[in-house]
């Protein structure tokens, strides 16, 4: 049987929500059932930056190693942690690679500050033009499958194929200019650059939609919450000067 990893990143001074760790819970329990079409793994990664943490989930951390081919795992799916779904969403976008011709498909959702919008779209003429002015409408009437230039991986499914065909890093952050003007491309924005430029089809199933839970509350930050931040940046320190005294050695 195939296996699913599903990959949740987060920002370290942030935490895997507790609608997404629920929605979690549920797929571990239909796995030990046996009621999924795929064995299944679960990984987390707490960094500094998403774009790290989804380079780590896909290759368990071996960012030295420019061009892997071997996986443990046939799919990696990726969830916001800040996202809920059921059992159903996932397994929908699994069939649906099992039987198009492709190796990425999409789930939707609402972006931040746009709430009338699904987090699809297509690039500008330029290519590079911020794509929010592009996104899918929330009420679109045509929700069939179909092709997009770009997704925030919200909740993205990715076949390993596509590792093994783009260099490393898969995901990563960029600056780019047009005019006069500089645009900020996210990593996930760019992952979707670098499909297209590989001729690599990017499915939407705007059927298939996922729960956005936005950002904590004032009131949710409390001071345990504040010394838990405190030490992550300690220990972040404490990393950052040890790996330089070993290369001054």
């Amino acid at each position: 049987m195939k296996v699913l990893r599903v990959a949740i990143p987060y920002p370290n001074h942030s935490d895997i929500t507790e609608p997404c760790k629920k929605s979690v819970y549920k797929l571990i329990e239909a796995s030990q059932k046996g009621q999924l079409p795929f064995d299944l793994q679960i990984k987390t990664a707490q960094c500094s930056r998403v774009s790290l943490g989804r380079n780590d989930l896909i290759n368990d951390g071996q960012s030295y190693k420019k061009n892997q081919s071997e996986f443990p795992y046939d799919r990696i799916l990726f969830i916001d942690a800040d996202q809920s779904f059921e059992v159903e969403n996932v397994v929908t976008l699994w069939n649906a690679l099992e039987v198009k011709d492709s190796k990425i498909i999409t789930g939707v959702t609402n972006p931040r500050n746009f709430l009338d919008k699904l987090n699809v779209g297509s690039f500008g003429d330029d290519g590079y033009t911020t794509p929010m002015d592009r996104m899918v409408n929330s009420d679109i009437e045509n929700k069939d499958l179909t092709c997009v230039d770009w997704c925030g991986a919200a909740f993205l499914l990715i076949d390993t194929e596509v590792f093994r065909t783009m260099e490393y890093p898969w995901f990563e952050e960029s600056y780019i200019s047009i005019g006069d003007e500089v645009h900020s491309i996210g990593e996930d924005v760019m992952f979707c650059h670098k499909l297209k430029k590989l001729n690599i089809p990017l499915l939407a199933d705007l059927n298939n939609f996922v729960t956005h839970h936005f950002d904590i509350k004032p009131s949710d930050i409390t001071q345990q919450k504040i010394d838990q931040w405190k030490k992550h940046a300690i220990e972040a320190i404490d990393r950052t000067e040890q790996l330089m005294t070993e290369l001054c050695r």
